[in-house]
């Protein structure tokens, strides 16, 4: 009988008892070593919070009663992943492989192009650039109403009216772009600029031509926009600047504007508009600027203001000859309002899109700028400018006799849970623009909002047609519902849900209007 042969197990190189007691050592280590720095290390908080532009979670108070307790497993956590032991490093760590070793973007808001150029993919910016999500006909119509309607609107106060686009960097570097992304179509700013050129005499800057202009002087560390960020340095804004300033010239014959001469080029360290320090590589990915200094000593001076929103700036001139202007901008006039403030003898300017026309009127400009980055086009609806000007929609309103709903609150009926109200059915519809009318009362301050529900029944497929403001009291509004089909089901109410009889509806109308 053969015998069964004794099975010998040999041993894994390096699995000696002291080889996995070191192994199992250090797993603890790594493990714990995260909370004795955590517990004995000062806090690094405030850098990481200056890094990541936010606020890092407060540590919570230990629960007291049922209701705080059932949020405190929230907050801890919250705060525990803000205040990791070694976090910073672990970023870093973590931002530098994927950059740096792999050639990929840490974070979905970016993108990393070639030569180790970043790019934002906010507002959907790489399909701006494809020309995949292009404007439509009626779109472009729309956008050539909003903006002469505001040009017409202010022209009757005698006020001129200047829109400014800077580009967005892909519309100055697109060989810097990543070569996996193709070109389908020509972006919305491309779109834009050509079909008001070809159908309106509204003053339109397209800052593209100068920002190529300026891309030709680019030298090592003086570049015409941030490789690292998102914004012109200041020597595009410069040239941005001298082109508005040509327009600005044109438009108002007591505008004197400043040029380059009157400008000197620093070079500096500091690195401007920069993601490296939010990924934790500021040290590593290193970038110089360049900064323009004013040869002469400013002369507006800043005024305190009250009652306006964050981040306005209002200056005085000691040279009241010169003209008065009001400035709408965002993140990318940051530098130049403070250039444009030395040119008028009053000059506010709202970092913000909306059009406060009461405010602005109020103040007696010469003239109202707005500037906007491209990539505005992509989540400014085209009717923007005409929903925040009423007195024009009533103009519309009033002229159209083609009425295709009415209902009072009799008719609503009751609202949903989340406290919309579902309108009858419209009558004929030719497909032109609609515009509504209504009134009602408001408890309290909010915004109204419509909403069209496709085919596919209650809880889907909504989309928001039109926003409207709402003030405690009565309420007389009107609002351009952008993009309404008459085969939708079309749903208002509060853009938030209130309490049981905060809102009740006087009357509705729906006109169809034409330009």
């Amino acid at each position: 009988m053969r015998g069964r042969r004794a099975s010998v197990s040999t041993p894994l190189a390096g699995s000696s008892p002291g080889w996995s007691r070191f192994l199992s050592g250090f797993f603890i280590l790594a493990v714990c070593s995260p909370l004795v720095r955590q517990a004995w290390v000062e806090d690094e908080v405030p850098g990481d919070s200056r890094a990541e532009f936010r606020k890092l979670a407060d540590k919570p108070a230990w629960p007291e009663g049922r209701a705080a307790l059932g949020s405190y497993p929230r907050e801890f956590e919250a705060w525990y992943g803000d205040h990791f032991g070694f976090r910073a490093n672990l970023l870093r760590w973590h931002n530098g492989l994927k950059w740096i070793g792999l050639g990929t973007s840490p974070a979905q808001s970016m993108i990393q192009g070639r030569d180790g150029w970043m790019f934002t993919t906010d507002s959907r910016s790489i399909e701006m650039y494809r020309g995949a999500i292009p404007f439509t006909r009626r779109e472009l119509e729309d956008w050539c109403w909003s903006l002469e309607s505001r040009r017409d609107r202010l022209a009757q106060r005698g006020i001129k009216y200047v829109f400014a686009i800077g580009p967005s960097k892909w519309e100055i570097y697109p060989e810097k772009m990543p070569a996996r992304l193709g070109r389908v179509g020509p972006s919305r700013l491309e779109q834009l600029t050509t079909y008001l050129r070809q159908h309106s005499t509204v003053r339109v800057v397209d800052l593209r031509p100068v920002l190529l202009e300026a891309k030709k002087a680019d030298g090592k560390d003086d570049l015409a926009y941030y490789p690292l960020g998102t914004h012109w340095t200041e020597r595009g804004a410069l040239a941005a600047y001298e082109r508005l300033g040509r327009e600005l010239g044109e438009a108002l014959a007591s505008y004197r504007g400043q040029t380059a001469a009157d400008f000197e080029l620093v070079a500096s360290d500091a690195p401007g508009d920069s993601w490296a320090r939010r990924m934790y590589l500021e040290d590593v990915l290193v970038q110089k600027s360049v900064k323009c200094r004013p040869k002469a000593p400013r002369q507006a001076q800043p005024q305190a203001v009250t009652g306006a929103p964050p981040r306005t700036l209002r200056t005085l001139h000691p040279n009241q000859d010169l003209p008065r202007g009001v400035l709408l901008h965002d993140s990318f006039s940051e530098q130049m309002r403070h250039w444009l403030a030395e040119d008028f003898s009053y000059f506010s300017a709202y970092w913000r899109y909306e059009f406060d026309e009461e405010r602005i009127l109020g103040e007696e400009p010469d003239v109202v700028i707005q500037m906007w980055v491209g990539r505005a086009l992509e989540f400014m609806p085209a009717t923007f400018m005409l929903q925040e000007s009423p007195a024009v929609l009533r103009e519309l309103f009033m002229r159209s006799g083609h009425s295709i709903l009415q209902v009072n609150s009799e008719h609503v009926g009751t609202a949903e849970a989340s406290g919309l109200w579902r309108l009858p059915p419209p009558g004929e519809h030719a497909g032109g623009r609609v515009l509504v009318h209504l009134r009602l009362r408001s408890k309290r301050k909010g915004s109204l909002v419509f909403l069209q529900e496709g085919a596919a029944g209650a809880g889907g497929g909504r989309r928001r047609l039109a926003l409207v403001r709402l003030n405690a009291g009565m309420n007389d509004l009107y609002a351009l519902l952008d993009g309404w089909r008459p085969d939708g089901q079309l749903l208002l109410g509060p853009s938030v849900p209130l309490a049981e009889g905060s809102l009740a509806l006087v009357d509705l109308e729906i006109r169809e209007v034409d330009r």
